[in-house]
């Protein structure tokens, strides 16, 4: 193939839209990590590029990437629609580090998957006050885009779990509530929180304190 990838540009959209525009003119998905890696140094150690999910469930895998540029940690998604690529979501996270995917399947038996996505969000930059920003994201045909099915994203200090904790073959999320505080929040109860699927959103359910 002759496509050719352009200098890095500016800008998480302009990015988005010339790694679509690349695909779209036959590009190598082997060479597009390689010049994500090693030409424009935005593909970390910890991040990736996947094509092993569906997402919009019309047949084809889609293309997740986690990538770090100077705005943050920023995870992409970009399917091939009426035989061309197209940026199908984005989401920036403030700290730089590589966005995680904690979960790639159905959670709530709606035959599309859901995708777990979170990254890191520090209080004014400051490494001691960290948490992790985590979105459930899936497709929504009527809409034609991909939705966020927590109200705001969840920001908890341990990374969330998907479990299915009361075996009804909905996967819940489980956040642990394992910090007791310190001197800028004062005492915190520590225990569990459960998120659970109510037919349209995942919405906190259960609360376990110790």
């Amino acid at each position: 193939t002759s496509a050719q990838l352009e200098e890095l540009p500016r800008g998480r959209d302009a990015i988005a839209n010339e790694i679509a525009r690349f695909l779209s003119a036959g590009g190598n998905l082997t060479r597009l990590t390689e010049a994500l890696r090693d030409r424009w140094r935005i593909l970390p150690v910890d991040g990736f590029v996947r094509e092993d999910v569906d997402v919009t469930v019309e047949g084809t895998t889609d293309i997740l990437f986690s990538l770090s540029l100077e705005e943050g940690g920023f995870f992409l998604i970009v399917g091939c629609q009426d035989r061309a690529y197209r940026v199908i979501h984005q989401v920036i996270f403030p700290q730089l580090d590589a966005p995680q995917v904690l979960f790639a399947e159905d959670m709530n038996v709606t035959l599309s998957p859901e995708i777990v996505v979170t990254g890191r969000s520090c209080l004014n930059n400051d490494q001691n006050l960290c948490q992790y920003q985590t979105y459930i994201l899936t497709w929504d045909a009527n809409l034609g885009r991909m939705v966020n099915l927590l109200n705001t994203p969840l920001l908890t200090d341990e990374l969330p779990q998907i479990v299915d904790s009361d075996n009804d073959l909905v996967d819940e999320i489980l956040v642990q509530l394992d910090n007791i505080g310190d001197i800028n929040t004062g005492p915190l109860r520590t225990g569990r929180q459960i998120y659970d699927w109510n037919g349209s959103t995942y919405v906190l359910s259960i609360v376990e304190l110790d």
